[in-house]
């Protein structure tokens, strides 16, 4: 019989049908058609690291090795149950592990391993060793070290190995694996570990509704509760364990696995192991010693059995799943800080979030653990400090420590120190002298911190110096000067650690007492320098990508250009909806980072980021945004010297109060645009100036002023070649013709102003030219051209996501209607008007009220 039918034949694996590896001698794959020898070195070698650690992830980089050997083991069992898994750091060997001849105690015990190259020996001389030790075959488990150390007396001695020498020379009974027929047992045992439930609990329907259901039948038989730091996930867990404790009548088991603990060491599977056993009933001296075999027996011990198990406060998949029962007859319940997607993709766990709590479960919480009514004493500062709280319930619980502690005090100066961001966390502190015991906000988040990945840690830091509530992975990467990829994955990483949440694609924000501890750690890690030069990176990201979201609304009216050549990553933008989808995100970002960086050296940078915001805030009207970054960016541009910024904000703020109705103050703002203009000679922007001056002039009644101004504006843009510019005044000469009876001279004049605006593509001032040519045609009683100018003024408004030229539009077509008689049709129109657009403010809203009012009078 040749060597390939002995091994096939002799092997149950291969007889039962499907894949053996092979690894003692030559490397190689069977199949019942035979070996299939890996013939490159590559593919030995991971064949090897992979085959000597089955279905468990093999670190390694990827290589070409892994199409060589699944061709061979497609070729071995066509179908079968092995594959070869790729992972996001290296492979996995899904196998049945009696399929590879290293993992047969018969095989190992046999083989002769002297000949092994060195990434198998040291592993295989071990196994080896310790099974020729159980078959009581000591003297040729010391022999096999002996003659391995005798071909290498030239080397020192491999210390693992001699210790196992040792410890079978003295017959270390560890070594031997224990007979199930023999383990102790001393009766039958129902613990009972569940430790008491926290008083106060309240609220979490949604959570415990979640439990419940992995009480009913062919359901997951693990549960993952998972949530930040101080959310209460185990007041939940153990609240709801003690509900349901009747339904485990075998008993409860309970460890808090110090995944997180600051001040000792994660709890080692083997001791948690160690001490249910002895909880089910193990006599101590009857545990196993090897991991392995204590998870076997106590899988063993729990099968067919009705209980319960909670693992609190877990560190990762890794540290719960060799405590795992397994079967259908446990359920386990995991805690943790971390997502534990392992268990969930791999082990088909249940995933039950929890957050923080809804406003009123909030302040009952309060309530509950102070043991007074504040929600009915004092129901504002009650919901004033669960706001302040950012409804977390540890924060909450300190709060009402404290009050317990002096219910003499008063709410109202208990939230006037919360509201001091400086102080905040501090006050969120309890630390009892007697028992050197310290419950803190700030150290249950800083144990989530100090246990991330320095790449991930460095992330966190960084954040702490973004003043804004929402961050995604392009601006991340330009604040660490890294790359969005890996902005991402450090994004990702956070919120698998709940210290920043994921609200949607690529889009994250940073509870307020996280984001304050995020900000204390930047503070103390980094230097002045540092978060100078990350303040830096965060204006110029908002500028470079502001430009560049401008341009794609409307040409810009100023020459500023800091996207031009810049190497900053920016998110897609393609068009005009995308820009302004963006700046509607980024709205209080912006504002924000205008704010913060007010307060310090960057005066340029915020002048500049104000006005590379205006065609966004022109667009969508968030009056007091325009105003408040507009107003900064006029005090930057005065800080720092620079006569064109202060133009550029008074022409945004003459802009703003145009849009409110106010003219006396629009026009004051736009002639200090022109005269500091003029004193510089900046050409265009005087011409800007005297176009929306003269617009000013116009709605006051000054109608030659009007005139003069437009003309002098559109002859500088006609002499600068700037054609699109040309429409302002041209469409303000139009108006000034409308009120003189000209009505061709003003048809004319805006249908100029309309082609250049249909030339560049700009739906919102094609809007705005609309609604003139509808005045007009009404004015001079041609109501049918009226009515399709202004229902293709709401139609481009529309396209364009201009609630404020729509509002004009509409209020035209109601006075179509009610010149031509229809009160009904006009009523119908301006009363969905304001029901659609009068929460913003403009003119247009009280006009329309007014016309109700009249219609009706």
């Amino acid at each position: 019989m040749g060597r390939e039918q002995l091994v096939t034949s002799a092997h149950p694996a291969v007889r039962r049908g499907g894949v053996l590896i092979r690894l003692l001698g030559r490397p190689e794959i069977l199949g019942v058609d035979g070996p299939l020898p890996v013939d490159s070195a590559e593919a030995c070698t991971l064949l090897t690291r992979i085959a000597l650690h089955p279905n468990e992830i093999v670190l390694t980089e990827h290589t070409e090795a892994a199409d060589e050997l699944r061709v061979l083991l497609d070729k071995a069992d066509p179908g079968g149950d092995t594959e070869l898994i790729t992972e996001r750091f290296g492979y996995r060997l899904r196998i049945d592990p009696e399929r590879i001849d290293v993992h047969d105690p018969t095989a190992i015990s046999a083989a002769d391993l002297v000949l092994l190259p060195d990434a198998l020996r040291r592993d295989l001389v071990g196994r080896q060793m310790t099974e020729l030790h159980r078959q009581g075959r000591r003297a040729e488990a010391l022999a096999v070290y002996e003659r391995i150390q005798a071909g290498r007396r030239d080397q020192p001695l491999d210390p693992v190995l001699r210790a196992l020498y040792d410890r079978i020379l003295y017959d270390d009974p560890s070594l031997l694996p224990p007979e199930p027929s023999s383990v102790e047992i001393a009766g039958v045992v129902v613990p009972a570990q569940l430790p008491p439930a926290p008083t106060g609990f309240t609220g979490r329907h949604e959570e415990l509704s979640s439990l419940d259901r992995l009480l009913q039948e062919d359901t997951s038989t693990l549960g993952v509760v998972v949530g930040a730091a101080g959310t209460g996930k185990t007041a939940l867990a153990v609240t709801w364990a003690g509900q349901v404790a009747r339904e485990f009548p075998d008993g409860q088991l309970f460890v808090c696995l110090r995944g997180y603990d600051q001040n000792r060491p994660p709890a080692e599977p083997a001791d948690v192991l160690r001490r249910f056993l002895i909880a089910l009933g193990v006599a101590p001296q009857a545990v196993p010693v090897d991991l392995a075999e204590r998870a076997a027996l106590y899988r063993s011990l729990l099968t067919g059995r009705r209980m319960l198990v909670m693992l609190d406060d877990a560190r990762d998949s890794e540290q719960v799943r060799p405590l795992l029962p397994g079967g259908r007859g446990p359920l386990t319940i995991v805690t943790s800080r971390r997502r534990l997607d392992g268990l969930v993709a791999r082990d088909g766990a249940a995933y039950v979030p929890v957050g923080t709590l809804p406003g009123p479960q909030a302040v009952r919480l309060l309530d509950e653990v102070s043991d007074i009514a504040w929600s009915q004493r004092d129901p504002v500062n009650a919901s004033r400090i669960a706001n302040l709280c950012g409804h977390l319930p540890l924060a909450l619980r300190i709060v009402g420590a404290r009050l317990a502690m002096a219910p003499n005090g008063t709410l109202a100066r208990l939230a006037d120190e919360l509201a001091d961001e400086r102080h905040r966390l501090q006050v969120l502190d309890i630390e009892d002298a007697d028992d050197d015991m310290q419950v803190s906000v700030r150290r249950a988040f800083d144990v989530s911190y100090r246990t991330l990945p320095p790449e991930f840690a460095s992330v966190f830091r960084l954040l702490g110096f973004f003043p804004g509530a929402n961050f995604g992975p392009h601006l991340v990467a330009a604040m660490g000067n890294g790359s969005v990829g890996s902005a991402r994955t450090a994004l990702r990483a956070l919120s698998a650690a709940h210290l920043i949440t994921e609200t949607s694609q690529d889009w994250f924000t940073m509870h307020d007492l996280v984001r304050l501890h995020a900000r204390e750690v930047a503070s103390a890690e980094l230097t002045q320098a540092e978060a100078f030069a990350v303040g830096a990176r965060v204006l110029e990201y908002y500028c470079v990508v502001s430009d560049r979201a401008r341009r794609l609304i409307r040409p810009p009216a100023d020459s500023l250009a800091p996207s031009l050549c810049s190497l900053v990553a920016t998110p897609r933008l393609e068009n005009r909806a995308h820009a302004l989808t963006w700046f509607e995100r980024e709205r209080s970002n912006l504002l924000s980072v205008l704010r913060n960086a007010h307060q310090g050296a960057f005066s340029t940078h915020v002048w500049q980021l104000a006005r590379l915001q205006l065609d966004f805030l022109a667009t969508h009207c968030p009056w007091e945004d325009w105003r408040t970054s507009h107003e900064l960016g006029l005090a930057a541009a005065k800080a720092a010297g620079d006569r064109n910024g202060e133009a550029l904000m008074h022409h945004g703020l003459g802009l703003l109060y145009g849009r409110l109705g106010e003219h006396e103050r629009a026009l004051a703002e736009h002639e200090a645009c022109r005269r500091l203009a003029e004193g510089d000679g900046d050409l265009p922007v005087v011409a800007l100036g005297s176009a929306h001056a003269a617009s000013a002039l116009f709605h006051l009644s000054r109608h030659d002023e009007a005139m003069a101004l437009s003309r002098q504006s559109l002859a500088l843009y006609r002499l600068l070649g700037d054609r699109y510019r040309q429409a302002q005044p041209l469409s303000t000469l139009g108006e000034l013709a409308r009120l003189s009876g000209d009505y061709e001279g003003s048809l004319a004049y805006n249908q100029q102003a309309l082609h250049i605006y249909q030339q560049y593509d700009d739906s919102e001032r094609q809007a705005w030219v609309r609604v003139h040519l509808g005045e007009t045609n009404r004015a001079a009683g041609w109501l049918d051209h009226a009515e399709a100018s202004f229902t293709e003024a709401v139609r481009l408004s529309r396209v364009s996501g201009t609630a404020l030229r729509e509002g004009y539009a509409v209020r035209g077509l109601g006075d179509v209607y009610l010149d031509r008689g229809d009160k009904l049709a006009a009523r119908q129109v301006w009363e969905e008007a304001l029901r659609t657009f009068g929460h913003i403010g403009a003119p247009w809203v009280a006009s329309v009220r007014a016309r109700l009012a009249k219609l009706f009078g």
